[in-house]
């Protein structure tokens, strides 16, 4: 799974489920986890080192594989699925879906524009908040 969301506090990280062994059906929903993040001290660097604990699901999205995730200010989570970008409070309750034909790959924030892009044509979207930007 990969890692790419982290809060604005550093003390979670959103995870998008593989396609793992069986391989990938796009019918069927695919899992956004939520990890806590800890951090060690390494005894000869001094350097931190993070650690993910405490896998637990956080959202199931409805359509497709979870690809590209991004927070905005409120906490709200956003991944493009096979149906465009799906919203998810910080609770995991889905909020909605910006539906965009041919799905979401990926996606940014641009202050208060969130950019969805796909394999032909990238979609601005007037936001009422910002995207979050790491500390």
């Amino acid at each position: 799974a990969a890692c790419p969301a982290l809060t604005a506090s550093c003390w979670c990280c959103y995870c998008l489920q593989g396609t793992g062994p069986s391989g990938f059906n796009p019918a069927n929903p695919q899992t956004i986890y939520a990890f806590d993040v800890e951090t060690t001290k390494s005894g000869k660097s001094g350097s931190f080192f993070p650690t993910l604990r405490n896998r637990r699901t956080f959202a199931v999205a409805e359509t497709g594989l979870p690809d590209g995730i991004k927070m905005d200010v409120q906490g709200n989570v956003y991944t493009g699925t096979g149906a465009g970008v799906e919203v998810f409070a910080p609770s995991g309750k889905r909020l909605g879906a910006v539906l965009i034909e041919g799905g979401v790959a990926n996606l940014v924030f641009a202050d208060k524009v969130l950019y969805a892009l796909n394999e032909k044509r990238i979609i601005a979207v007037q936001m009422r908040v910002p995207g979050a930007k790491l500390p």
